[in-house]
């Protein structure tokens, strides 16, 4: 067997086959994205867009490789609440992750970022509107507020870990 291989479980193979499908169906939006990544998130301050970015975020299955809070999953993709965003320290405006969402992995180059070199980010700019992108970054950002806010004890009951 390849090296490649070696090691890998046959779920290992159902695994990287399942995520190689989000790369191999072209969700962008016609013609590309064009986002002005100086632009404001114009839903940014709504209570009613986190609320739908959290309904969004679930109904599109973002949990299945970012978990369900944002935290990211290794080895399957990045924390979305923490202090990096695309392989590198530092956040950047919410037009960068609307880019990512809209475009998916297409758009890093265009970001600066180099993220995660093979990085299977879908686009779902086919499939969501704006608004609906606006409203995901909304609560992104939302979420992000709410963990750097909780204290660590906190964090563990909600997630049900034992001292």
């Amino acid at each position: 067997a390849p090296a490649a291989v070696a090691g890998k479980t046959a779920m290992d193979g159902l695994v990287a086959y399942t995520l190689s499908l989000g790369k191999a169906v072209n969700r962008a939006a016609p013609g590309g994205i064009d986002v002005e990544l100086d632009a404001p998130n114009p839903l940014a301050t709504s209570a009613g867009a986190v609320a739908k970015g959290k309904a969004l975020w679930e109904a599109n299955g973002c949990g299945a490789c970012h978990g369900d809070e944002g935290h990211g999953q290794e080895g399957v993709a990045p924390s979305l609440v923490d202090e990096e965003f695309l392989g590198a320290a530092g956040d950047l405006p919410d037009a960068y992750y609307f880019a990512m969402i809209k475009g998916g992995s297409g758009v890093k180059p265009a970001l600066g970022r180099p993220g995660v070199p093979d990085g299977g980010m879908q686009a779902y700019g086919a499939d969501l509107s704006d608004e609906d992108v606006w409203a995901i970054v909304a609560w992104l950002r939302n979420q992000k507020g709410h963990e750097a806010a909780e204290r660590e004890e906190h964090e563990d009951a909600e997630h049900g870990k034992k001292e």
